[in-house]
């Protein structure tokens, strides 16, 4: 419960002071993206980009619920990884924007169907939504994701970039 004597809790809805920290970190465009390209028989260029706290957090409670070892949530490598593959498609919605107009490609009504597209694009497709989100095994150091995230959160800017898959 919030104090009403404390001077240093903003109440909601309280107009930033330009050029404070709560301002810009409220006004900022944060959300880092990319093109991905998917081969046959897809042959489509998409945009992929970051999920916002609110996701994360869902998505993050729907792995843990599925693992019985929270160290190595996000060991593609190890056992939990074929947890993430069952999660893919939900990645998928959520992070899967058409470059032409901005707008989410799909909608938590096509997740049965992606559910059983081809499951080596949808797998690399989850997978560059992961490496975006900061969710997945950084090869080169062995650090499973969760190692790599408070590295990540406070070098990464926004950035688009292109990458072919497939």
């Amino acid at each position: 419960m919030s104090d009403p004597t404390d001077s240093t809790q903003v109440p909601a809805g309280t107009p930033a002071i330009p050029g404070s920290i709560r301002a810009k970190i409220l006004a900022g465009a944060d959300f880092a993206s990319k093109s991905v390209t998917l081969g046959p028989p897809w042959d489509v260029t998409v945009e992929i980009r970051s999920m916002d706290a609110a996701d994360r957090a869902a998505f993050l409670g729907r792995l843990a619920e599925r693992t019985s070892d929270p160290e190595h949530l996000f060991d593609i490598e190890g056992a939990a990884g074929t947890l993430l593959t069952d999660l893919y498609p939900q990645l998928i919605v959520k992070c899967t924007y058409n470059p032409d107009n901005g707008e989410l490609v799909f909608s938590d009504a096509d997740l049965p169907e992606l559910e059983h597209r081809n499951g080596m694009l949808v797998a690399q497709l989850g997978d560059a939504i992961c490496a975006l989100n900061g969710l997945a095994a950084n090869p080169e150091t062995g650090a499973d994701g969760i190692d790599e995230l408070g590295k990540a959160s406070t070098s990464s800017t926004p950035t688009g970039g292109a990458s072919t898959v497939g």
